[in-house]
């Protein structure tokens, strides 16, 4: 989705980038990106006041 040409020059203006800058394609790679569960996952689904595993 492309933004309207009003919100486009309100961002480049704001982030202080030309519009073109905000229309190009780049493309990046990722490398060695590891993902672990967080030790407080979860946490959210417990009853409240409750303590422990």
């Amino acid at each position: 989705m492309i933004p309207g040409s009003t919100i486009l020059l309100a961002l480049a203006k704001v982030l202080k980038v030309s519009p073109e800058y905000l229309l190009s394609e780049r493309a990046i790679e990722l490398a060695g990106v590891e993902f672990r569960k967080a030790s407080h996952a979860g946490a959210s689904l417990r009853p409240h006041g409750h303590i422990g595993p």
